[in-house]
């Protein structure tokens, strides 16, 4: 828990909006009161307990004034927005590849799979046994016999 007595800040205060970053110098220190104002002021949800708040406070005033500002500008939303948009598109595009990998990556080992277990029947009917079956195959021994076990 906070003590009242130890929040002392000073220096600059920085919050992002779109993106850009916003500093306002703070050159007091802050009280246990002021430094809950600024929560509440970074927790504010509608326009009117901005301008509220803002009253308070000169540098709340001048974040306030900061905020208006960016979201005004119509050019550095519409950038916030394409970025935005480009970081969805490229997360749809991945996870569909990685999607179409990995359904490929199944069918591949389920054709590998196949083609092993008929090689495994293949030799096993040529009368060699576990062993000798797992050093043609490149396995271990335990999973031909597991093939073999499943006829």
């Amino acid at each position: 828990m906070i003590s009242q007595s130890n929040v002392f800040l000073s220096g600059i205060l920085c919050f992002f909006e779109k993106d850009t970053c916003v500093n306002i110098y703070i050159s007091e220190k802050l009280s246990y009161t002021d430094f809950l104002a600024w929560m509440k002021f970074f927790s504010g949800k509608t326009k009117k307990e901005f301008e509220d708040m803002a009253k308070t406070n000169e540098y709340m005033e001048e974040a306030y004034s900061a905020l208006l500002e960016l979201s005004a500008d119509d050019r550095k939303r519409l950038e916030y927005e394409a970025r935005e948009k480009a970081l969805k598109d490229y997360n749809s595009q991945m996870e569909s590849a990685f999607k179409r990998g990995k359904e490929q990556g199944e069918r591949c080992g389920e054709k590998r799979g196949i083609e092993k277990t008929r090689k495994i029947f293949r030799l096993h009917m040529q009368g060699k046994g576990p062993e000798e079956i797992a050093g043609i195959c490149e396995m271990a021994v335990q999973e031909v016999e597991w093939v073999l076990s499943e006829e």
